[in-house]
């Protein structure tokens, strides 16, 4: 958590523990989002689904955008 500084945190229930460690680490986490826990003040999943626009938001794609980033300590 402090070598990459991530921004948001997503953790099932099951996880809450190890949430609670990370939040305590990272630096700089805006959006924290539980599924089936509302644990350490997390949003829950089902209610940030159910607020999400039903259009795909109005971005342009580029070819050589970056779909994802995978990132690993080793």
């Amino acid at each position: 958590c402090r070598d990459c500084e991530p921004r948001a945190l997503i953790f099932h229930q099951q996880y809450a523990d190890l949430a609670g460690e990370l939040l305590k680490a990272a630096t700089r986490i805006d959006v924290v989002i539980g599924i089936a826990t509302t644990a350490h003040e997390a949003s829950d999943y089902e209610d940030v689904l159910a607020g999400a626009a039903s259009e795909p938001p109005p971005v342009t794609i580029d070819g050589e955008d970056i779909a994802y980033l995978i990132y690993t300590s080793g």
